[in-house]
């Protein structure tokens, strides 16, 4: 019973009974007991049978090929709501000014709910790395203004964190991170790659989970490694 309810509930179900049929048609045709016009309008029921089949496929692969595009423009619409609701969180970037701006309220609330958030950016005393990362900006490649964004950020930060009573860790990197990470969970991975004098928003940005395989991992490896370089701060 059970095999007949997988059965039944089986994506390929309608690829069975086409070849299910198929092999009936051939044996009558073969052993005789079929004639020409049957085995004819057979033949045509079978292929219309087919051309269906066809159709339900290619609208499966397009919606799985819209619904896991990996290159995006923007980060993805559920990437606030994963945030709310993770219990840890990981972010590495270059100042952190746009996800604070965005995200205040859902990193409250995890820290509140007991979760915890480890935060990197790039030290706003190491002139050199601060050079660097400055001309991955989108608004402007003025060192003095990405060096105020973060010491804004660090402010809340702290504050955020004397507030709640929360498990919040900050580190500084003395290098410019080739990419924006954010890993949620150990699950969920959003990554954005710093372009150079970008005109716009940097890109692009990518959504992985564990089942897309080998990238997933290494990103989230590579997220992992710059954390471990890290200057813990307050310094």
């Amino acid at each position: 019973m059970k095999r007949l309810r997988n059965l039944v509930h089986d994506d390929n179900l309608d690829l069975y009974a086409l070849a299910l049929v198929a092999l009936v048609f051939t044996a009558l045709g073969v052993v005789g007991l079929a004639d020409t016009a049957a085995l004819i309008s057979g033949t045509l029921a079978l292929l219309a049978f087919l051309a269906f089949s066809q159709i339900k496929s290619r609208r499966q692969v397009a919606g799985l090929v819209a619904d896991r595009n990996f290159l995006r423009e923007d980060f993805p619409k559920d990437l606030a709501d994963r945030r709310a609701r993770a219990r840890d969180y990981l972010f590495i970037g270059r100042s952190m000014a746009r996800t604070l701006n965005t995200a205040r309220g859902e990193l409250r609330t995890m820290l509140l709910s007991g979760a915890r958030i480890r935060v990197m950016m790039v030290d706003p005393d190491d002139e050199a790395a601060i050079a660097a990362a400055s001309l991955h900006s989108f608004s402007g490649s003025d060192p003095r203004l990405l060096v105020q964004r973060i010491q804004s950020a660090l402010a809340e930060l702290d504050s955020l964190r004397a507030k709640t009573g929360g498990n919040l860790e900050v580190r500084l990197a003395r290098f410019v991170p080739a990419l924006g990470v954010q890993v949620i969970d150990g699950t969920y991975l959003c990554a954005q790659r710093f372009e150079y004098l970008p005109p716009g928003e940097s890109g692009p940005i990518l959504a992985l989970e564990p089942r897309d395989g080998v990238w997933f991992h290494r990103f989230a490896a590579e997220a992992e490694r710059m954390w471990d370089d890290g200057i813990p701060w307050p310094k």
